[in-house]
């Protein structure tokens, strides 16, 4: 009897882990925009900071996030904020949030 109850509990737990990690959201945010100048749409490759603040202007920002090489394809470029955060966007989102790229 006491065998059965260990089993039934070892894979009930396994099985709860298996969903937990299963479930786990990932932190990541398609971003995607497009940068052109006085002659058209930017070429190349580019650096980018993108930064969240609760301030419409100044303030220290909440987040923030730099890619050191954003490849720009007819000026449109896409990013995923969160891979390379050094301080996670963890917080109340229950407020008005202010981005700022460049």
């Amino acid at each position: 009897m006491k065998k059965k109850l260990f089993v039934f509990g070892f894979v009930l737990t396994l099985f709860l882990s298996i969903a937990c990690i299963a479930s786990a959201v990932p932190l990541l945010v398609n971003y995607q925009g497009k940068l052109s100048g006085i002659s058209g749409p930017m070429v190349g490759v580019v650096s980018m900071s993108f930064r969240i603040y609760d301030t419409p202007t100044g303030g220290t920002p909440l987040w923030e996030e730099t890619h050191d090489e954003v490849p720009l394809n007819n000026g449109i470029y896409n990013i995923l904020l969160g891979s390379g955060a050094t301080n996670p966007a963890y917080g109340d989102f229950d407020i008005t949030l202010f981005s700022q790229d460049e």
